[in-house]
């Protein structure tokens, strides 16, 4: 089983990351001092589960992943996050 963990205050830090782990993106935030994100994925080569600790509004824009994610919010909101032709969740409890 593969076992990743991340943990990051620095948004450099964590853009790098993410445009790594999962698709080349770029991430801001207008808050000052951006907060922590933390990480945590679990799985085998087909399969994984991530699980996302974001404790700071981050806007972002990002090519395309090249597969299927589904995500499960539990606090907080995705806005602006939409592929033609598809519904996406965007708070605790909608789908």
């Amino acid at each position: 089983m593969e076992t990743l963990t991340f943990d990051s205050a620095d948004l450099a830090v964590t853009e790098d990351f993410l445009s790594r782990a999962y698709a080349r993106m770029s991430i801001g935030s207008s808050a000052p001092g951006a907060g922590r994100a933390r990480i945590v994925r679990n799985g085998v080569p087909s399969v994984s589960v991530d699980e996302l600790d974001l404790d700071f509004e981050m806007s972002y824009s990002v090519t395309p992943l090249g597969r299927i994610c589904l995500c499960l919010v539990h606090d907080g909101t995705v806005r602006d996050h939409s592929f033609p032709g598809w519904r996406t969740p965007s708070a605790p409890g909608t789908w």
